[in-house]
């Protein structure tokens, strides 16, 4: 007998729509297995073909990890095709969210001091994995718009012709 967060997390994949038929997976039969515990749950998908579309495959396992947000909490998700594994890994574009990504990781929370855009001393937010060597900042962090203190916008004290970008190198 299934969990009632197995079935929870049933109901929320009967939401995921194969991209081609416009049907729900679980009605087409995609959900070969569907385990959960505590922490995480594990949703085993095949595909109707073998020559499925390696785009829809793709979107039907994202749109299967993203039902977890139906759950009454937030819950690891993995989706295993049964012909292939897809990781779904933290992806950002190198604006907000690009820490959180890292953060959300392996990358551990750091603060630094560092030049605002008008040389006012602030706090900036940047994750580091010391495995990798790699540090990641948003550059919004050192110099971004939301430094500037809202009393102060359109003011000559917050000219965009003043503002700099050096503290992001400091």
């Amino acid at each position: 007998m299934a969990s009632a967060l197995e079935q929870q997390a049933f109901a929320a994949l009967g939401q995921v729509l194969d991209p081609e038929l416009d049907e729900p997976i679980t009605d087409l039969g995609f959900v070969r297995s569907l385990e959960a515990d505590s922490g995480s749950i594990t949703v085993h998908l095949r595909l109707p073909t073998s020559f499925c579309s390696p785009n829809f495959a793709y979107l039907m396992a994202s749109d299967a990890k993203d039902a977890r947000r139906a759950l009454p909490q937030p819950r690891e998700v993995v989706v295993l095709l049964d012909d292939a594994e897809i990781t779904c890994v933290p992806v950002a574009d190198g604006g907000d969210g690009t820490t959180d990504a890292a953060l959300s990781i392996s990358f551990e929370r750091h603060t630094c001091r560092v030049t605002g855009p008008f040389g006012r001393p602030t706090e900036a937010v940047y994750a580091y994995d010391p495995g990798r060597g790699t540090a990641v900042l948003e550059v919004a962090e050192a110099c971004g718009l939301g430094l500037i203190p809202a009393s102060e916008v359109g003011t000559e004290t917050a000219d965009g012709k003043d503002a700099s970008s050096s503290g992001v190198g400091t």
